[in-house]
């Protein structure tokens, strides 16, 4: 997988030194999210999740899910609301071997995020659509789950230009709940795999 990147890296470089520099665009919508040997289990709990809220009778959901490939660490946070109740939750996976958490957040920031406005964001083809030379730079994808009552729609963005249109706060908010479990969960696993 190193080695394909690098390569890319190489020809996406190479073109931009002749001055044919190349947009690339994700998909629109996705049917799932994508899987690999190191998150198939943390996607099938998200996803189940997800569903589990859906016959819960939540009138909206949003899942965040920073797509890494390759990536040890699975990190989702889930905001959702029920009869006019906001709430959110993080979910968690240090490793494939690892043990699968998830921790109600408590999170006045995270539970009050407007999720019609991030599904807007999500939805802005602008958020899909990167120049190859940036592209070299950062290729990690977020994945955006979001439920209104009627209909599941997935959606994806580069990592990097959906957070450029976030609110500050709910990135801050994120970023700080995101490390404080993730360095949880590593000192765990550490201490379990000594």
């Amino acid at each position: 997988m190193k080695n394909l990147v690098f390569t890319l890296m190489v020809f996406l470089y190479s073109v931009d030194l002749m001055g044919q520099m190349e947009m690339f665009d994700l998909k629109e919508k996705y049917d799932s999210i994508p899987t690999t040997e190191s998150n198939y289990k943390f996607v099938k709990a998200i996803n189940s999740k997800f569903n589990s809220l859906v016959k819960e009778g939540a009138d909206s959901i949003m899942l965040w899910y920073d797509y890494e490939p390759g990536g040890t660490n699975n990190f989702a946070l889930i905001v959702f609301k029920i009869k006019k109740q906001y709430s959110s939750i993080a979910l968690n996976q240090y490793t494939n071997e690892a043990r699968l958490t998830s921790d109600i957040l408590n999170s006045s920031i995270l539970d009050s995020t407007n999720i019609f406005a991030i599904y807007s964001i999500f939805r802005n083809k602008e958020v899909r659509t990167m120049d190859t030379l940036t592209l070299m730079f950062h290729i990690h994808e977020v994945f955006g789950k979001f439920y209104f009552g009627k209909s599941v729609e997935l959606y994806a963005g580069f990592g990097r230009l959906v957070g450029a249109s976030m609110d500050r706060e709910f990135q801050k908010e994120y970023a700080k709940v995101k490390d404080r479990i993730i360095d949880r969960e590593y000192k765990i696993y550490e201490s379990k795999n000594k």
